[in-house]
């Protein structure tokens, strides 16, 4: 059975794309995995996953590129994925790059399945939370007016009733 939610694992050592997956898979999600940024922007611009697991330190595009790719795309569903760093690189220079580039939880490795599971689970959370507000938004906008037009029509009604 496969899901509707759907996560990206972007990281050229293998052992931590396992990872990255497995807990992708915890959290509900199916996975993909790919070795580099630009690879993984490929896949971002043809399936637009739920969430981005990256590497920043990667041959070919680094973890920021792919980020900056996802934060300046022209489709507003890629802008608005989640994207998740995790790097053995810890620097503060890192790790503010990563955030400034666009990265919204940043896990130092080694990477902890039930820590990255949770971290992905709070994010999907948070990007349907956002949903939900956008649809009840539009939803009193439409309501509102649905209900003054159902009004309006009964007074109608009973104005040529009568």
């Amino acid at each position: 059975m496969h899901s509707p939610l759907l996560g990206l694992a972007v990281d050229d050592t293998r052992s931590s794309r396992e990872v990255m997956s497995q807990s992708l898979i915890l959290a509900g999600c199916d996975s993909i995995t790919t070795l580099d940024g630009y690879a993984g922007w490929l896949l971002v611009e043809t399936l637009i996953p739920s969430i981005v697991i990256t590497d920043l330190d990667m041959p070919g595009w680094s973890g920021l590129q792919l980020i900056d790719a996802i934060r300046h795309s022209t489709n507003p569903s890629v802008r608005a994925i989640p994207v998740i760093v995790c790097s053995s690189t810890t620097q503060a220079s890192s790790i503010r790059a990563a955030f400034d580039t666009g990265g919204d939880r940043f896990l130092a490795k080694p990477i902890k399945t039930r820590v990255l599971r949770e971290v992905v689970l709070q994010l999907l959370g948070e990007r349907f939370k956002q949903a939900d507000d956008q649809c009840e938004a539009a939803d009193v906008g439409s309501d509102a007016s649905s209900i003054g037009d159902t009004i309006a029509d009964s007074a109608v009604g009973d104005t040529q009733a009568g």
